[in-house]
């Protein structure tokens, strides 16, 4: 007679059959998910929920109250909580420094001792963390007259706001438009997002085109946006570069900003979505990469020299690229192909540039089916991903305003954007884009000793001359560094190689101001592979440390352009040499290389062949 017991357990205990007990609720599965295979996943969300959740409160309670500010030392600015970033730099330097010498000795590998040194490391890093995190996005932006960055926000959550009805070029007739002669005057200086050329506001505000755009109760919308902007100084943000968001970033900031009336209160509120998505972005890097290598990352970000939350902190979606780019870089680590082209598209159709990171990723594919002749499933989902989310985002991008017209306004806009103004009134000729803030190998190569407006002879004209002169050499160094980290990429795994590229055509290609930057933080995760050799930890120190003597000019000499466009930057071209000199010998190239050039080995002569 067959028995009725079902199954069982090892030691004989009979299981139930129930549904109940045999399958765990939807909360215990994502709980397990969540936990599986990382024990420090849980302290690590509460760390990076409670950075956000601070960051929120304090925004909730000190900049949504009217008359309310938050209190910090008497005398403090924005140069103090610079200061407490360099402080922090410094013992996140020294915090590494500490690990690389204490592990050498052998009383600390006993089980206690490193126990111990373990709990120690994660309460003191997380503790760091956490005080930078808040000094990153709060205090930063507190110690300036408002938390909420309206200068930034007139772009960047009015731009989406109004893309329908003025796109890109129409951002600026139309503000003078909607606007009082008393907020913008006649004779106040504003610049033509046709060509960037200054003109008077008066010269714009006639003939009075953009009424006819909107619908009379958008535009009676449209002018209250205007009055709240108009009580925070207009004449500042008319002279920018105007908004410059690609058709996706438009859709979903567009889409978002519309659900509410805009105050001081909404926007602060507003002003904490990037907030949240880059702390979601860093757990996730920390769950992945492990605690120590994702508290650095987490660290390097929130004391970036280069970042600085201060100068576009408080605005509106303007991080959800990096939110992109972060979570493409995890789902490459975790090898989840598919997932990461998704992300990774996202990121470039968000910001253009992280394509870079992606041509990254594709290169180590292509350089593993090389070697194993063959399409790897890998590299067949990641090119499956990579087209299936190009299309639908890009069905996204023209589902709204002027449809495909989108796109031929945003490349219009690009081509405006890529240059300087004129350099005579109504010219053709352009002076070199060279903003102040900028990073890049470019801006090594524009030092003329007259970084300061106040030195005699300094001139944009002449300074476009002179650069103009030796661009296609610098424009030349800038393709070898690139094609130099290209080669290396094909023998380096997808997350590596991302890294790799994307910084290196970034900075040699293209350079930019210097808050897109924050990219370069992911150099860090770039040696997860290598951290516990002491060329990896050496690698991640030296990027700390670029950081610390970034802070440390900021902070005795207050001097951004020398500072980004000349220190930096060139503390960056050492760096990026040094690695790709690492990564080329690690890889087998340099060998390659030699025996490239070297000559032909002679060829012995045998005993028979002589005379």
């Amino acid at each position: 007679m067959p028995s009725t017991q079902t199954s069982a357990d090892p030691s004989g205990s009979t299981a139930d059959p129930s549904p109940a007990s045999s399958k765990p609720s939807r909360g215990a599965r994502a709980f397990a998910w969540f936990t599986s295979g990382r024990p420090d996943s849980l302290w690590l969300a509460c760390l990076f929920v409670l950075i956000a959740a601070t960051a929120s409160a304090l925004v909730i309670a000190f900049e949504t109250a009217p008359g309310r500010a938050w209190f910090y030392p008497k005398g403090w600015g924005k140069s103090s909580f610079d200061a407490v970033m360099l402080v922090g730099s410094s013992i996140g330097l020294g915090v590494l420094v500490g690990y690389a010498l204490l592990r050498r000795f052998a009383f600390v590998q006993r089980l206690r001792r490193r126990r111990g040194l373990v709990i120690a490391s994660k309460l003191l890093i997380a503790l760091l963390v956490f005080v930078m995190g808040l000094n990153y996005f709060y205090a930063r932006r507190a110690s300036a007259r408002d938390w909420v960055h309206f200068h930034d926000t007139y772009h960047y959550a009015l731009g989406p706001k109004y893309y329908a009805e003025y796109d890109y070029f129409w951002h600026y007739k139309c503000t003078i438009e909607a606007a009082s002669e008393k907020a913008i005057p006649d004779r106040a200086k504003t610049r033509s997002l046709w060509n960037y050329e200054f003109v008077t506001a008066g010269e714009v505000r006639e003939p009075r085109q953009c009424e006819e755009k909107f619908t009379p109760a958008r535009w009676a919308e449209y002018k209250r946006d205007i009055e709240l902007y108009a009580g925070h100084n207009l004449r500042g943000p008319i002279n920018d570069l105007g908004y410059n968001g690609t058709p996706l970033h438009a859709l979903f900031a567009g889409s978002l900003i519309n659900r509410f009336e805009l105050s001081y209160e909404t926007l602060a509120l507003a002003g904490l979505l990037d907030v949240w998505l880059i702390c979601i972005m860093l757990f996730f890097v920390a769950r992945s990469f492990g605690w120590r290598l994702g508290l650095a990352f987490a660290l390097v970000i929130f004391t970036a020299v280069v970042d600085r939350y201060g100068v576009i902190g408080g605005s509106w979606f303007r991080w959800s690229w990096w939110f992109s780019l972060g979570l493409g870089i995890v789902a490459l680590r975790e090898e989840r192909w598919s997932l990461a082209a998704f992300w990774l598209v996202a990121a470039a159709m968000l910001n253009v540039f992280p394509l870079l990171f992606l041509i990254g990723a594709s290169l180590s594919l292509i350089g593993q089916c090389v070697r194993a002749r063959a399409l790897l499933p890998a590299a067949k989902r990641f090119v499956a991903g990579a087209v299936i989310s190009t299309l639908a985002l890009g069905a996204l991008s023209v589902s709204h305003a002027r449809g495909v017209g989108n796109y031929r306004d945003f490349f219009e806009d690009m081509r405006v954007h890529k240059y300087g103004p004129p350099i005579k009134k109504g010219g053709e000729a352009r002076q070199e884009k060279y903003p102040g803030y900028g990073v890049g190998l470019k801006f090594i190569f524009m030092y003329r000793g007259k970084h300061h407006k106040k030195t005699k002879g300094y001139n944009r004209t002449r300074l476009t001359r002179e650069y103009r002169e030796i661009k296609p050499i610098i424009q030349g160094i800038g393709a070898l560094l690139a094609g130099a980290a290209a080669l290396i990429c094909l023998r380096l795994n997808p997350v590596e190689a991302a890294i790799l590229f994307g910084f290196t055509a970034f900075y040699g290609l293209l350079g930019t101001v210097h808050y897109y930057f924050a990219c370069a933080s992911l150099l860090v995760l770039l040696w997860y592979r290598r951290v516990k050799t002491p060329a990896g930890l050496l690698f991640i120190c030296g990027y700390f440390a670029c950081n610390v003597v970034g802070h440390t000019y900021l902070h005795t000499h207050n001097t951004l352009r020398v500072l980004y466009n000349t220190l930096l930057s060139s503390l960056w071209l050492v760096y990026l040499v040094a690695m790709l000199v690492y990564l080329a010998r690690e890889t087998g190239w340099t060998k390659q290389l030699a025996q490239l050039l070297a000559a032909p080995a002679a060829t012995p002569v045998s005993d028979e062949s002589a005379p």
